[in-house]
């Protein structure tokens, strides 16, 4: 079992929060992974409270900086054993999403992190991409995007 810490910086845009929590509580195992959220001085601190509250039954961690120091200064000061997913707040999540993208950074050991590729409306769609062309058939690219990152 890969553990995995899926960290989740919120923004403010409150209706994507809400979308991109309850899809990654809907499709990801919680009891093999864990959630982080970090709030970089966003006005959502209610809503971020009440989340965690509705949730209960899940160990949600909550990291509150009071100034913007960026998701990647947080990140510097995290420290974790196991593989991060850093994940933007505006993302919704398919069904089977972080065992294909573990399957991906899995598949050689020179992989360091991995991007999954999105559809036109911003949902991470990467089962969709790999169940059309083959679940081991993964495209190389050089660039990732700033909004899901894996990282062995």
């Amino acid at each position: 079992m890969i553990r995995t810490d899926i960290i989740i910086s919120i923004n403010n845009s409150s209706d994507n929060i809400l979308k991109c929590i309850d899809s990654v509580i809907k499709y990801t195992n919680l009891k093999e992974n864990s959630i982080t959220l970090i709030n970089n001085n966003s006005n959502n601190i209610p809503l971020i409270k009440q989340i965690i509250k509705k949730h209960k039954e899940i160990n949600i961690t909550y990291i509150n900086n009071e100034t913007n120091i960026s998701l990647i200064n947080t990140i510097n000061n995290y420290d974790s054993k196991n593989d991060i997913l850093l994940l933007n707040s505006n993302i919704e999540v398919t069904e089977n999403w972080l065992d294909k993208i573990k399957s991906c950074a899995y598949r050689y050991s020179n992989i360091g992190s991995v991007t999954p590729l999105f559809n036109k409306d911003i949902n991470i769609d990467c089962s969709r991409y790999v169940d059309n062309i083959g679940y081991k058939d993964y495209p190389e690219i050089r660039i990732s995007n700033k909004d899901c990152l894996y990282i062995k």
